[in-house]
């Protein structure tokens, strides 16, 4: 169907193309050619007005980028963990990555030695810009939005629900006029992911409440209250094609309880999200699981897969049991082992029991 298209065939329209097979022994050996053979294809219309954002490992990850032109140039908001990665998938299949050379970023390439794009160190919503004609891609970091008008407050982001929430305390029910607006970090391949070079950038959101827009600056947007007492006002990105604005009753605000912590450098895995305890108690977010220990520089507890900002080092204590903050040094390596972990996120501690032998009965 590629070739279809790159031959300007038409959509739902059975035409010839005209091929010969070429058949060789060998590298050495002078290929052969068949007659020529003709062949009718009928193209079908390959959706070019989506990017398909992939992970590191080229796997859909539910989210997307949108072209409404159709024209190589894909936007989005994408909620995005510090240094995450990723690739763009067009619809004839074309896949872009970073241009494989150091000292590149937010350069675009689909050879196949393309690396992955990777967003700078921290996390959040990042408006995301990939243009495939000039190949060279941008991320304006988010960090805060503002609420001003009959609402004033500031909002938060919550990255899974790829949405920004407010909850306020409504004393009428009806239309209310609201202004959203921020300064966001521009990155691109001027600035690298360098955090001093990265351009301070106003911005706003406008439109209405079924059709938000994005720009320099904000514009009133018309929200309907629907009734007194504890309401949520949402700002919805997570449709690339639609992004939408509204208040509904209620605090509905996520109220999610990671069901794995993770342990970076704790063994020959090395620094990556493969090892995990599983949560058991979430009143008290407690967490337990049975790892080897074979650690030459220590490790940390990391409480969302792939977020390096996310972060929980030794505060105090030692090898064996401590306490824990986001700030906190590499936890020591024990001896060499088996350890039960037991890990309190509400009490913000940590105790390793070694494993001496493994019972059962029956």
């Amino acid at each position: 169907n590629k070739l279809a298209k790159d031959l300007n065939a038409n959509n739902d329209v059975a035409a010839p193309i005209y091929f010969r097979l070429k058949v060789s022994e060998g590298n050495n050996v002078e290929p052969a050619y068949s007659n020529t053979v003709s062949v009718n294809i009928t193209p079908y219309l390959m959706d070019m007005t989506i990017g398909t954002v992939l992970d590191e490992k080229k796997a859909a990850t539910g989210e997307t980028l949108y072209s409404p032109q159709a024209d190589g140039v894909y936007k989005g908001f994408i909620g995005a963990t510090g240094w995450m990665h990723y690739y763009m998938e067009e619809g004839d299949g074309t896949v872009w990555g970073n241009l494989g050379q150091d000292n590149s970023a937010f350069l675009m390439s689909s050879d196949d030695t393309s690396w992955n794009f990777w967003y700078p160190g921290q996390s959040g919503c990042y408006y995301t810009i990939d243009d495939t004609n000039n190949k060279v891609w941008s991320a304006l970091y988010l960090p805060s939005l503002s609420i001003a008008g009959d609402v004033t407050g500031s909002m938060t982001y919550y990255r899974a629900q790829n949405k920004w929430m407010y909850v306020f305390k409504a004393s009428a029910a009806g239309n209310a006029n609201v202004k959203i607006s921020g300064t966001g970090k521009q990155y691109n391949y001027t600035t690298s992911t360098d955090d001093t070079k990265a351009v301070d950038t106003p911005l706003g959101f406008g439109g209405t409440t079924s059709a938000v827009t994005f720009g320099s600056s904000a514009s009133d947007i018309t929200v309907n209250i629907p009734a007194t007492g504890t309401c949520t006002l949402v700002l919805d990105l997570s449709n690339s094609k639609n992004w939408t604005c509204k208040v509904e009753k209620g605090d509905i605000t996520p109220k999610e309880v990671n069901q794995y912590l993770y342990l970076s450098g704790v063994n020959e895995s090395g620094w990556d999200f493969t090892n995990y305890l599983t949560i058991y108690d979430e009143s008290t977010l407690s967490y337990e699981g049975v790892l080897k220990m074979k650690s030459e520089w220590g490790y940390k507890f990391y409480q969302t897969s792939g977020d390096w900002n996310s972060q929980l080092g030794m505060a105090s204590g030692s090898a064996l049991s401590g306490t824990l903050s986001s700030d906190g040094g590499n936890i020591p390596a024990t001896d060499e082992g088996m350890y039960l972990f037991k890990v309190g996120l509400q009490d913000m501690t940590y105790s390793l029991t070694p494993v001496s032998g493994v019972y059962y009965t029956g």
